[in-house]
């Protein structure tokens, strides 16, 4: 699809493109005296496209999913940014970078974070809160239990034969607590624990 972009860009008279795709998914999830009231799984995706008339180079940010981009709507994006370009009188020439002739391969590792069971999380949670009550008899109230999980992926592809991409996750868990000495307690658990907090989840 991104191809698609590029190829559309390059027949209306761009002399060299690049589109940036980035998406990320994010979960939240909360929980208040045993009970969740946030349950918040959502997902987003978008773009950015630049393109070179003349030396000139101006860009466009636009969100869409796979299924809306029909050939029309393809050609509805690459004509906006050339109206973009059109409108510059900006003297410098741009250029987009080509790549290096190498990259370092990283090797990935699957954490496996989004296929643990949302149930399973939520027992993790309540743990968490019987834990936290049960740990100290000063402890009122458990006002902040959540778990955090967000996923990213870049992807960089350009007319110059440019294919690149990357990934990331991470997971947390935040739990704040109010003692009867007004006493705040917050302890944080995030990406560094995640083996732990993973397991955990697993063996519940």
């Amino acid at each position: 699809m991104l191809q698609k972009i590029i190829d559309k860009a390059l027949e209306l008279g761009f002399e060299s493109v690049e589109i940036i795709e980035n998406v990320s998914d994010e979960v939240t999830i909360s929980l208040f005296k045993g009970v969740v009231d946030k349950n918040f799984n959502g997902s987003d995706k978008s773009y950015t496209l630049k393109g070179i008339i003349n030396g000139k180079m101006a860009l466009t940010k636009f969100q869409k999913n796979e299924a809306d981009f029909s050939e029309k709507e393809i050609e509805k994006i690459v004509l906006k940014l050339k109206e973009n370009v059109l409108t510059l009188n900006a003297k410098e020439e741009s250029s987009i970078f080509e790549g290096s002739k190498e990259y370092p391969v990283i090797e990935k590792i699957e954490s496996g974070i989004s296929e643990v069971p949302t149930k399973k999380k939520i027992a993790m949670l309540k743990e968490m809160e019987k834990v936290a009550y049960d740990y100290d008899e000063r402890i009122e109230l458990i006002n902040y239990c959540q778990y955090v999980e967000e996923k990213n992926s870049m992807r960089i592809v350009n007319s110059k034969g440019l294919n690149l991409s990357k990934s990331s996750e991470f997971c947390g868990f935040v739990l704040g607590t109010v003692a009867g000495d007004d006493t705040v307690l917050i302890v944080t658990k995030t990406s560094s624990d995640a083996e732990v907090v993973i397991k955990g989840l697993r063996s519940l």
